[in-house]
């Protein structure tokens, strides 16, 4: 399993809850030669049913450090949240530590942080002063995803405007060879209401048919991508709803305009018209 080295404030610094048993203790003499904290994942994969069961077993580590547990802790994200939290082991090790965390106010970043550099070169002049923010480390992992999303979303917005467009040349089509039909409607005392329905209906059903069709793709495609996380939200058909309503009201005022604008046409041009 993975082993983080770490010192006695490690607990306390991250905030790390325990959840049977005690955090590591500077005053313990065992504690710096051999003791261990275990979290949830180690505990359920050594087949320990509590966690007051795994205190006092005794392990050893690769590197042939043996010591008991004295603590087991709750579970927290070391990885990538793609994968799940697996087992793992604290220990005090100090010739293996190999990052200082530090907990910062952000009043004065900027001098906070001359402050820190001047004590770490006071204690370590042969060592450069190098450091990163946990943030933006963990913003990092998920870059990929980000700019995935981004894609997704210009090309998303691309086809919605390229379809618009069609739609609108289509609707202009439409209601110019319906010209005629509009004008004998409208002289008989058709509304401008019960023309424009008249022009939409069909695009209407057009795009439910689209959306039917497309909802068990698009639903396959999000869930294949979800199950990429180890911990992800549960997909809703309320989202795919929404969706197509979404799909069908911007389809509808597109066509709408070209529909009221052949709706509202002199009925005499109308009929004149060949």
């Amino acid at each position: 399993m993975y082993y983080f080295f770490v010192d006695f404030d490690f607990i306390s610094t991250y905030d790390i809850e325990i959840i049977a048993g005690r955090v590591l203790q500077k005053d313990i003499t065992s504690d710096r030669e051999g003791a261990f904290l275990i979290n949830e994942a180690g505990l359920h994969a050594f087949g320990w049913q509590t966690p007051e069961e795994a205190l006092g077993k005794r392990v050893e580590s690769g590197s042939s450090r043996q010591g008991e547990i004295i603590g087991v802790y709750r579970d927290f994200n070391y990885h990538f949240l793609h994968v799940d939290v697996e087992p793992l082991l604290l220990t005090v090790v100090p010739s293996r530590f190999s990052h200082l965390s530090l907990k910062l106010g952000t009043d004065d970043l900027a001098a906070t942080l001359v402050r820190v550099e001047k004590t770490w070169k006071q204690l370590f002049p042969e060592l450069p002063f190098e450091y990163f923010f946990l943030d933006e480390a963990f913003n990092q992992q998920y870059q990929a995803d980000e700019k995935t999303a981004l894609l997704m979303l210009v090309f998303a917005s691309l086809a919605i405007v390229i379809a618009c467009l069609g739609l609108l040349g289509l609707a202009a089509f439409s209601a110019q060879a319906q010209t005629k039909e509009i004008g004998i409607r409208k002289v008989l005392g058709a509304s401008v209401g019960s023309l424009v329905a008249l022009l939409t209906r069909g695009f209407a059903r057009l795009v439910l048919v689209a959306a039917i069709i497309a909802t068990p793709v698009a639903w396959f495609a999000v869930h294949r991508w979800l199950e990429t996380f180890a911990y992800h939200i549960e997909l809703s058909w309320g989202v795919f709803l929404m969706a197509g309503l979404a799909a069908l009201s911007i389809a509808l005022l597109t066509v709408s305009y070209q529909a009221v604008k052949a709706a509202l046409a002199d009925p005499v041009k109308s009929l004149r018209y060949e």
